[in-house]
């Protein structure tokens, strides 16, 4: 029958297209699911999907410019100090005391660890090694410490020493050895080594 208008009423029903799929959008916040027509029914009378980020990628753009690829995670590697300098300096004169040196300061940048040494008193044919390993002692390697001058121009009870490993290693030990008049005096932070041991993390990178 038809209403006051002559007209008839239909009811429009939608039917579920089999060559529809669930397309996955993935934004800055977060992950939803649409429904979108597949490539091949993107037409005039169908509802054009937008391309997917892998889509975007392999076509070298987006819709709001280049393509951004997802994120993937970098590891990155430092080392971190396994030991404590001393805290004041009392700490300081006991220790040198005790020991005949001890590490005063001491930093690490890359692969490069620079420090100073403080010993007990001076001599002019005192020798200060520091000895350091990259594979937990089974090999070590020597390198001289060099002595700080005063203002006068005589030796200081300073030495300073540079060692640089070539490359990451998972830690680098080393100790201190002063010899003088046939002595040999050492610091390896009482039995435990000075130790630098590589830490790695992993990060978002772009």
């Amino acid at each position: 029958m038809g209403n006051a208008n002559g007209q008839k009423k239909f009811k429009e029903e939608e039917e579920e297209d089999p060559d529809e799929k669930q397309a996955m959008i993935v934004g800055t916040n977060g992950t939803t699911n649409e429904t979108w027509s597949t490539p091949a029914k993107r037409n005039s009378q169908t509802k054009y999907a937008p391309l997917s980020v892998v889509e975007q990628a392999e076509n070298g753009h987006t819709e709001s410019g280049p393509a951004v690829l997802p994120h993937s995670q970098i590891q990155l590697s430092k080392y971190v100090a396994k030991f404590k300098l001393p805290t004041s300096a009392d700490d300081l004169t006991r220790r040198v005391q005790d020991q005949g040196l001890t590490l005063k300061e001491v930093t690490m940048t890359g692969h490069k660890i620079e420090g100073t040494i403080i010993v007990n008193d001076s001599e002019p044919d005192m020798e200060v090694m520091v000895r350091w390993s990259e594979n937990n002692w089974i090999t070590y390697r020597e390198t001289p410490a060099v002595p700080v001058r005063d203002s006068t121009g005589d030796a200081s009870d300073k030495f300073t020493f540079v060692i640089e490993s070539e490359e990451m290693a998972p830690a680098i030990k080393f100790a201190l050895r002063c010899s003088t008049k046939g002595s040999a005096y050492w610091d390896n932070n009482l039995g435990q080594d000075y130790c630098f041991e590589a830490i790695t993390s992993s990060v978002w990178g772009p």
